[in-house]
Order: structure tokens, then sequence, then C-alpha cells
């Protein structure tokens, strides 16, 4: 169920950052468990069409802030608007799957799942660009317990990406995988920003943010600081922020 507070007009698509529509703006968000302040005043706007990479400390609230852009979490204070055409068109991937790992499902089987809504005739199409995207092809009829850790992230992002939403959110997707998933991952993800999808993921590697991604988005002790990946990436790799 997606809590958004939605208010399109007053704030999308009229409102701009450099001359780019906004994909989501942020105004004021607070989150908070018990007495801890995990977000404390957040306010920015993602332009549409961007790669955003969310750093931050192990606790700083990075995996917080993507369940309450995805819909997950209602927002204790400030408001969380979308573009008209992305209210109804999130995708989130979790850092850590609920799938049980012996459950008989095959790779294209949990691939489909991800269009509920599609006709099984236009199934088969999207799910082969998906696995070919995905480098999982040759998997195709595996079973998910012959997987492994990476294969599984990858068909997993590959279930989230033939839903064809606007709006992607990915939870640290590069943690405990090889480098053959990281890249495999990146180039669809980059491929998905040519389509003209907004992506947020949140990583820990700076070097890597710093080389794919436009946009950074850093938290640090309940605040944040958005910007150009190039004036971003040394203030978090200098602890500034």
């Amino acid at each position: 169920m997606l809590y958004y507070n939605i208010r399109v007009t007053k704030i999308i698509p009229l409102r701009e950052v450099a001359a780019t529509p906004v994909a989501i703006s942020v105004t004021n968000l607070h989150w908070h468990y018990d007495r801890r302040c995990v977000l404390h005043g957040l306010s920015f706007d993602l332009p549409r069409g961007s790669m955003v990479a969310v750093l931050g400390a192990n606790g700083a609230g990075k995996t917080t802030l993507l369940r309450l852009l995805a819909g997950n979490l209602r927002p204790m204070q400030g408001e969380i608007t979308l573009a008209p055409d992305l209210c109804a068109n999130v995708a989130y991937l979790p850092q850590h799957s609920m799938i049980e790992r012996q459950f008989p499902i095959t790779t294209a089987e949990i691939v489909s799942m991800g269009m509920p809504r599609i006709p099984r005739r236009d199934r088969a199409s999207k799910i082969h660009t998906a696995l070919e995207q995905m480098d999982l092809l040759p998997q195709a009829n595996f079973p998910i317990s012959e997987l492994s850790a990476g294969q599984l992230k990858r068909a997993l992002l590959a279930r989230i990406m033939v839903q064809g939403a606007g709006l992607l959110c990915l939870d640290e997707p590069f943690a405990e995988v090889d480098e053959k998933t990281v890249h495999t991952i990146l180039r669809g993800l980059q491929q998905s920003q040519a389509a003209g999808k907004t992506v947020i993921v949140s990583l820990h590697n700076a070097a890597l943010a710093e080389k794919y991604f436009d946009h950074a988005l850093c938290l640090s002790q309940g605040s944040a600081e958005f910007g150009p990946i190039k004036k971003i990436i040394p203030l978090f790799t200098a602890g500034a922020v």
C-alpha cells in the first residue's frame, strides 16, 4: 500500500530543478524509531531521469528513506510528493529477500511474478528480455534453490524491471554479491535511466557511486545533503556530512 500525501498541483510538475522536471519532492520529512531520530527535516527534489546514490553509514537512515520513498512507510511528519505518472508506478527491491530458497519455482517464474496485470500472451518476450539483461538466460529454467546469491539478486531485479515502473528504489543491491553481479546490475540500471526512468540506490561504495551515478544524497545524523555527484562525494569521503 502506498502512503503518499499526493498534492500534485502544489509542487509537481510546475516546480523544476535547473530546468529539469522533478520526479520526487520531499519536504520537511521526519522519521524516528522509539526515541531515536533517524530522519530530521529532510527536504530535497530528485530530478526526473536521474541516477541517485543514497550514501551514509550503517544506521544513517538509508533503508528507512527508501521505504518511505517507495510508499512502504508513512512519513511521521512532512510530505513526499511524486510526479503524477509515478504515483502508482514505483518498484522497490529490499536488501534482504523474504523468498524461501527451497520453494519450487524457476528463475523465469519468479521474474513473471512482476507482471500480474500483463496478459499472459505478452509476458514471454518481456521475461526473455529481462533475463537477457541480467545475464540469466542459461538459468531461466533453474529452480531458485540452484542459483547463487548474485544470480538470485539479479533475478529479483529482473522481476521489478519487468513491471515497467518509472521509479526504481533499490536498497543495497551490491551487498554480498560477486563482481559480475555488480556490473550486470549497474548496466541494467543505466539502461533503465536511458529509458527515462528515475533510479535511487543505497550503497556504501563512494568510488562506485562517483563512477556510475549523477546525483547523490548523503545522510548523516538525521540530516541530508543532496546535489550533483561531484559535489557530494568529496563531502562524504571527508566526513563533512
